[in-house]
């Protein structure tokens, strides 16, 4: 049994074995979603993809060290975003140029080694074979234990929350509006060269503009768990777990028992609440975990996030929130409402008018900067139109923010990532003073629930 054991182990099994540490290292990222059913599908796929590699290898080479290239084709397959991000590109910002070329430098590889495995004995194939074997499926089991041990690290990131109760308290509908990638004032003027109108428009409707006001993190998932949850200042240990950790959130649920009604008009599950629409690009199931980095996932991405696509969301959510405003409930409710404006791809110009070009270079600083701006104007013009058109919102609390400021690569300054957009107006009396001691947008909601207790 051993010596057969032995044989079988010298067989080029490193692609197999690398498909097991590859969904190993991909379950690790959070552990709690996975599920051995689509880890197996997708084990049984991949696999029988390499089969396939490995049939047609023999056409033009008989050498054992043709199943090299079965590895090299699986691993520029499962970890293209990977590599983009090695050699500097954002995960958000690969260009078709890169695509090309890196695919183009596999074919490179192949051939030569096609040739060369053709003209050289495979005496060394069977220790070659049993140490990358050995390898990834050490691998595997690295993977799996930093998975758990990580996992068991985890400490809860909830602090208790309370509001008290007054009798006959008429409690005011609150109205978050998130501008996703809507970046302060002072960015836009320093960065961009813009005076923006917002500040004046917004300030003659009575809201108060917060301009010091910065978010936790540069990154959307990350910023909004801020808010959500009352630790604002740990970050999750990764998207998965940034993901749970909002649908477990605890402000919804404690707005709840106030009596409050959450209406969800995001693009997260937030404390039970379903999202909105899947528009938010970040893995939030176990096959969005298993796939993401990978070259069907960018094939995905490319053909989701459209200009036409992301538009119609927006319209849609716009159209939403406008008949949520108008409708008067008998509970009073947390409308969150999350506009994928004006974060790329730039959909429309300043004037509303639909756009179709896309594709540019992430250091392209003066097509960005028209473009974002232009976004920018068009996403004003939206938040004026609703404002206007909507009279009940005098008699409640309004807040308008950015997730996060702009991330472009041309921008040198990097305190424009964490520095968004945040005004707020609240009927009756509040403590300027405690707004004006406040740092971030996460830590809005305790300001909300002590205006709340106050009794307005």
């Amino acid at each position: 049994m051993g010596e057969k054991i032995k044989l079988f182990w010298q067989k080029a099994l490193y692609p197999y074995t690398y498909i097991i540490a590859f969904i190993s290292f991909k379950s690790a990222q959070y552990l709690p979603a996975f599920s051995f059913l689509y880890a197996l599908l997708f084990f049984i796929t991949a696999s029988f993809c390499c089969y396939i590699i490995n049939l047609i290898l023999p056409s033009f080479s008989t050498n054992r060290y043709t199943t090299v290239i079965t590895l090299l084709v699986a691993v520029s397959v499962l970890h293209v975003a990977g590599v983009a991000h090695l050699v500097g590109y954002s995960y958000t910002d690969i260009p078709l140029y890169f695509y090309i070329c890196f695919y183009a430098g596999i074919v490179l590889i192949v051939i030569p080694w096609l040739y060369m495995s053709m003209n050289k004995i495979g005496l060394f194939a069977p220790i070659i074979n049993r140490l990358l074997n050995t390898f990834f499926i050490i691998c595997a089991f690295v993977f799996v234990m930093v998975g758990y041990y990580r996992q068991h690290k985890e400490v809860s990131r909830f602090m208790p929350i309370s509001i008290m109760k007054k009798p006959g308290q008429v409690k005011p509908d609150i109205v978050w509006i998130l501008l996703d990638e809507y970046g302060s004032s002072a960015v836009l003027h320093t960065s961009f060269s813009f005076v923006n109108p917002l500040d004046s428009a917004l300030s003659q409707e009575g809201f108060y503009i917060m301009n010091r006001m910065k978010s936790r993190f540069d990154n959307t998932l990350f910023s909004v768990n801020a808010i959500f949850t009352n630790d604002d200042s740990v970050r999750p240990a990764s998207f998965y777990a940034g993901v749970r950790s909002l649908q477990q959130s605890e402000w919804v649920p404690v707005m709840d028992t106030f009596g409050y009604q959450f209406v969800n008009l995001g693009l997260f599950d937030i404390g039970g609440h379903s999202k909105f629409s899947n528009r938010s690009g970040y893995p939030q199931i176990y096959t969005d975990q298993l796939l993401s980095g990978t070259l069907i996932d960018m094939v995905i991405q490319n053909v989701k996030y459209t200009i036409g696509k992301c538009d119609a969301f927006n319209q849609h959510l716009l159209n939403k929130l406008k008949d949520t405003l108008a409708y008067q409930s008998s509970r009073p409710r947390f409308i969150w409402a999350h506009l994928s404006i004006p974060h790329e791809p730039f959909c429309r110009d300043r004037a509303g008018h639909m756009l179709h070009d896309k594709a540019h270079n992430g250091y392209d600083s003066v097509f960005i900067k028209r473009r974002y701006i232009d976004y920018l104007e068009y996403g004003n013009n939206i938040i004026r139109d609703l404002i206007r058109s909507s009279p009940g919102l005098g008699k409640k609390i309004i807040i308008i923010t950015g997730d996060h400021g702009p991330r472009y690569a041309f921008l040198k300054d990097s305190s424009c990532r964490n520095w968004p957009f945040a005004a707020i107006r609240v009927p009756g009396n509040f403590d300027t003073n405690r707004l004006n001691n406040l740092q971030y947008i996460s830590q809005l909601p305790a300001f909300i629930m002590k205006y709340l207790n106050a009794g307005m």
